[in-house]
């Protein structure tokens, strides 16, 4: 939507079937239809759409702002503005309490390359070339991927319906890239029968 309001420019039939099948997909692995859940929160809706939104930004503004910029110094900017962002919001206590020393360093430094730097790094870098409607796509691979982890490495129970939605939500992520493959060959059959 943001892609279509900003460039003025409608997004292919390739993207809104996507989308359409990434929505399927993505509530059915979230274990949403399982049941067993409580009334909706329209707090949490609330808030889930304004992370959606600004998440929607982030990729846009990553493939939009200075792409004269190296990758890395794009992506040491956009972490040290979110560094001081959060460090308004959270003050960081961890450093002065000893908690840091104790037991959280490991963890922080794991969560910190694989959660901070590595995937800013890895957008800076890619969606200048894809563009954000394709980079936002391809980012729904983060549910699949949670589900995976979830039951590799927390043992958590996943039923067959999330195992669905799972595989919908990876078919629908490749569904752009496969609709452009098809319709490559026939513009080249096209091009040869009109030579």
């Amino acid at each position: 939507m943001l892609e279509a309001i900003v460039e003025r420019k409608r997004p292919g039939k390739d993207k809104i079937l996507s989308l359409v099948v990434l929505f399927v997909g993505i509530i059915m692995a979230s274990g949403y239809l399982g049941g067993g859940q409580e009334a909706v929160s329209w707090i949490g809706v609330t808030l889930g759409l304004l992370a959606a939104v600004t998440y929607a930004l982030f990729i846009w503004f990553s493939g939009k702002t200075a792409k004269q910029v190296a990758p890395i110094t794009r992506s040491a900017i956009m972490l040290s503005g979110s560094f001081i962002l959060v460090m308004l919001v959270f003050p960081p206590h961890f450093l002065i309490n000893g908690s840091l020393h104790e037991a959280l360093l490991p963890w922080a430094l794991l969560l910190a390359l694989f959660g901070v730097v590595i995937p800013p790094l890895f957008y800076a870098i890619g969606v200048p070339h894809i563009g954000g409607g394709l980079a936002t796509i391809l980012s729904a691979a983060e549910l699949p991927t949670a589900v995976v982890m979830s039951y590799v490495v927390l043992n958590e129970s996943v039923n067959w319906l999330q195992w669905l939605g799972v595989g919908i939500t990876m078919f629908g992520i490749a569904l752009p890239e496969l609709m452009k493959r098809k319709k490559s060959p026939a513009v080249i059959v096209g091009a040869n029968v009109s030579a």
